[in-house]
Formats: structure tokens, sequence, C-alpha cells
């Protein structure tokens, strides 16, 4: 990987967790809130989840449960790819599917806006 990759990857991972971690922090506010309204019997309205990462939006546990996982694949790529190890290998076994998925979402991103730079560049007049 070379320094450009490198540095469209760690924006790739940049974007990606901030928005995951967003993402989880307002499905966990609005769980909490939720539950709070339903086990007091409270008249106040009720908290939307963001769906907007999830296929099928069943049920908000499993929506935090997933985006923590997934915050977790990142960081392991995240890590394999600076060099130093965010889990055990025991510990990775668990996250495989989720780390095969985000490295390719990660190769796709790169080549993409690698190929975006190139073009930009290579459509250039150079400034006279």
């Amino acid at each position: 990987m070379d320094k450009i990759q490198h540095k469209l990857a760690m924006e790739f991972f940049r974007s990606e967790i901030k928005t995951l971690a967003e993402r989880l922090a307002n499905n966990k506010l609005a769980l909490r809130h939720n539950q709070r309204i339903a086990s007091k019997e409270l008249n106040e309205p009720s908290k939307d989840y963001d769906t907007s990462g999830e296929k099928y939006f069943w049920c908000a546990e499993q929506a935090i449960r997933n985006d923590k996982e997934r915050i977790t694949a990142m960081h392991i790529v995240y890590g394999e790819i600076r060099g130093k190890p965010h889990l055990t290998e025991e510990k990775k076994k668990d996250y495989v599917p989720l780390i095969e998925a985000t490295r390719k979402r990660m190769e796709e991103y790169v080549s993409q806006k690698q190929a975006a730079v190139v073009s930009n560049g290579a459509t250039s007049t150079g400034g006279i």
C-alpha cells in the first residue's frame, strides 16, 4: 500500500467510525429514553431511532449490538493496516465475516477515490 492509498484508507476509517459512533450514541440515547418512558409510564413522546445503516431494523438492542461489532471490525482492520493489532488472533475469529466485509469496502473506497484523484490530475493543465 503506497502513501496515497494509506491516506485514503485512513480517511475511510475516520469517516466510517465517526458515522457509526454517532449512530450508536443516538440509538443508545433513544433506547434509554424510550425504556424510561415505558417503565415509568410517562406521557412524553418517544425518541426515534437512527435506522440509516440497518437493512432490517426490528430491534434497537440488535442495531446497537451490530454497530458495536462493526466498530470493532473497523478497529481490527485499521490496526492491521497500521501494523498494530487491535485484538488477539483468538478474539478475531468472532469477527472474521465483518473483517472481510470491512476490508472489501475499504479497498473499493480506496480504488474509487484513487481513480478520482488520478482522473482529476490527468485533466488539469498543470498551471501556466
